[in-house]
């Protein structure tokens, strides 16, 4: 399962990278023999979009941030945020422009994300999630956690929200005979590639966009 995921993902991203080159955000690769271009560039230097900003993420490991410690941060550059809130793309953005690598922030207050998400063991308070930062202000390109296997739990966290019951049986029957520690996460494909490829805009990577002039396909 864990090969086809990847799989999926890969496939995703090399689709959209490719769109994205063919729109010249990446010269290099927009041209008829992409890899011939491509190593003829290697001889002369590529630009920062095509491939050595990713040099620090191959030499360094990623770093790791509490929910807290950001708020922080956020706070003493003048961002109007309290803590509890959670981190839309405009914080995001502020909070990643000086970033060299991905960051993975973590420990979000429970009362900042959905019921499903699994309260800390060690500190109810939080829960055990993480988003995936891109630097220079791309902000999240992965979100995921631990997810609440607990019947009881998911009931409560439920009506801790006030959110009904009732459209979630289905969820909660999954769990009424017991499960599993488990996860789950998401990952914004389209980020990825406009973190990637130096975009200026998400837009400018998403393989069928919608504007003014397009609405189909």
């Amino acid at each position: 399962m864990k090969k086809t995921i990847a799989s999926l993902a890969l496939v995703g991203i090399t689709f959209t990278f490719l769109y994205a080159a063919e729109q010249n955000k990446v010269p290099q690769l927009s041209k008829a023999g992409h890899w011939k271009a491509y190593d003829a560039a290697l001889k002369k230097g590529l630009p920062k979009t095509a491939i050595t900003h990713l040099d620090p993420i191959i030499k360094e490991t990623l770093a790791q941030k509490q929910y807290d410690e950001a708020i922080e941060t956020l706070q003493g550059m003048g961002v109007d945020i309290e803590w509890g809130q959670d981190l839309d793309y405009s914080k995001e953005k502020v909070l990643t422009q000086d970033f060299e690598v991905p960051h993975f922030l973590t420990h979000y207050p429970r009362i900042a994300k959905p019921f499903y998400h699994r309260p800390d063991p060690d500190d109810p308070k939080y829960v055990l999630c993480h988003d995936l930062l891109a630097p220079e202000g791309y902000g999240e390109i992965i979100g995921g956690g631990e997810r609440t296997w607990s019947e009881r739990e998911i009931i409560e966290r439920l009506e801790e929200e006030g959110t009904p019951r009732e459209p979630y049986e289905f969820y909660i029957d999954v769990r009424k005979y017991g499960g599993v520690p488990h996860g789950g996460f998401g990952l914004g494909v389209d980020r990825v590639c406009s973190w990637l490829t130096g975009a200026e805009h998400i837009r400018e990577v998403i393989p069928f966009p919608r504007d003014s002039r397009r609405v189909t396909p």
